[in-house]
């Protein structure tokens, strides 16, 4: 297995981050499972704590194929980003600093200790840059940002890189690009958000496109002309993405971070929150249109939609309904693991990643979550 040391810098962070969330219980990145679920043909792709990407056949249980990225000394080799599926190929950035492109084809039967296949590394036998969050793809190019702000651009085909330089942030990096047209917009850990139109050749800075929040950003959702922005300060906001002017008369403000995605549906915006709360807003003005869910634990995972129903799963394992159209809500059946990733629906079945890298899905019909990975005879 191929070792490298993870610089200091990234372990202080890090410790500080552990330290400063440790009453919301989450732990960020101390080796949990935060990555959603993906699909590709008839099988799952999921991707673990211990730096592996796993195909699983739902049907059976059973991992069909795997392989394992590279870690570091000491340090941590988990796969927080969701991994991308394009063309046909599974693309996710390490720990390590490496990005994989995968076939598939080629896990199908292969030892559990086989090498993923690295597309880019920029920092080959040297101290690693991780990639916390997943990478995005337009045409034939890859964005991906580094955990210490750069932003990549990468050739899909050759593993290029196209740029003669990174583009850098001002502070440091954990979500994947948002990418709308040939626009790309980054948000940091210093609340800052920035908006560079490429190509495959460069970039540009849209300089006169301002927004910095007082804290990191969260997440960003692009909703034709809205931008949705979750902040480590207790707020969402709402702007017009095209010249960053605020749509809301002031950001809502809840009691602890909003770090999930949103999401939308008709008129209203359903976000969770790690203060153990789901808040359901009218996405027009940013006003509650209903009292708070309150439920037992931080909620750090996006909900995920079927039907007209909201589903949704927090760190002490629970697990809840919405009706989006009645706003009627009631828990379903209990998780036995933490869960920290996003709910994914592939097909019409919710998938759920929990701690210690179960699979669970889910039905609307049924409420009643089943582990159908690992399955055992």
């Amino acid at each position: 297995m191929n070792k490298r040391r993870l610089f200091p810098a990234v372990l202080v962070l890090l410790s500080i981050v552990i330290f400063t969330v440790s009453c919301t219980g989450s732990t960020l990145f101390a080796t949990k499972s935060w990555s959603e679920v993906n699909e590709i043909g008839e099988n799952l792709v999921l991707t673990t704590k211990k730096g592996e990407v796993i195909l699983v056949n739902p049907a059976s249980g059973k991992a069909v194929g795997q392989c394992e990225t590279s870690e570091g000394r000491n340090g941590i080799s988990a796969i927080y980003g969701t991994p991308l599926i394009n063309e046909g190929f599974i693309y996710i950035g390490g720990f390590d600093g490496a990005v994989y492109k995968i076939n598939p084809d080629s896990l199908v039967g292969s030892r559990e200790d086989s090498p993923c296949t690295v597309l880019f590394d920029p920092n080959y036998q040297e101290e690693s840059d991780p990639f916390i969050g997943g990478p995005s793809i337009k045409d034939d190019i890859l964005l991906i940002n580094s955990e210490s702000g750069l932003l990549y651009a990468i050739d899909i085909n050759s593993g290029a890189e196209l740029w003669p330089t990174p583009f850098q942030a001002d502070s440091r990096t954990w979500n994947a690009p948002t990418i709308s047209g040939n626009t790309v917009y980054i948000g940091t850990l210093s609340g800052k958000i920035y908006s560079l139109d490429f190509n495959r050749s460069g970039f540009s800075i849209n300089d006169d496109w301002n927004f910095k929040a007082s804290a990191g950003i969260g997440s960003i959702t692009l909703d034709q002309d809205v931008m949705f922005i979750t902040s480590f300060n207790n707020k969402i906001y709402a702007i017009n993405r095209n010249n960053a002017e605020p749509i809301w008369q002031e950001p809502f403000e809840g009691e602890n971070w909003f770090w999930a995605a949103p999401v939308l549906f008709e008129d209203r915006l359903f976000a969770p929150s790690l203060d153990h709360k789901f808040y359901i807003l009218d996405k027009n003005s940013g006003r509650s249109v209903a009292e708070p869910i309150e439920t037992g634990g931080a909620i750090r995972g996006s909900a995920a939609i079927t039907g007209n129903l909201i589903f949704f799963a927090n760190e002490e394992g629970e697990t809840w309904w919405i009706d989006a159209t009645n706003l009627t809500y009631e828990a379903g059946g209990k998780l036995p693991k933490a869960n920290y990733a996003g709910v994914s629906n592939l097909d019409g079945t919710l998938y759920i990643h929990t701690d210690e890298d179960l699979i669970f899905s889910v039905r609307a019909d049924s409420r009643l979550p089943l582990q159908i990975f690992p399955f055992d005879d």
